[in-house]
């Protein structure tokens, strides 16, 4: 896997985990909120928590796709999708 693809396949991967990770963070209001009034308002988001949470998770799957690409269980330089390397290409 080349560097710049690891490295934007990571944040990729960051991204989506953040999502997962959120709710885990976040414990709400038992009532509304004094201000808002709404009952979705987390008592404390620990934000750091949440980061630290989502680059781990993110750090271990993409762990698992270095791994099956660098044990080619999964082929990228073959098939349909596989850049055209012949030397007779059609003009």
């Amino acid at each position: 896997m080349r560097p710049f693809i690891g490295v934007a396949l990571y944040f990729t991967l960051w991204w989506l985990a953040l999502f997962a990770v959120l709710p885990w963070a976040s414990r709400p209001h038992s009532g509304p909120d004094d201000v808002s009034g709404w009952r979705g308002v987390p008592l404390r988001l620990r934000l750091w928590r949440v980061a630290i949470l989502t680059s781990a998770l993110a750090a271990v799957f993409w762990l698992l796709v270095w791994v099956v690409v660098q044990e080619r269980w999964v082929r990228l330089d073959s098939g349909w999708m596989a850049p055209n390397t012949s030397a007779s290409v059609n003009r």
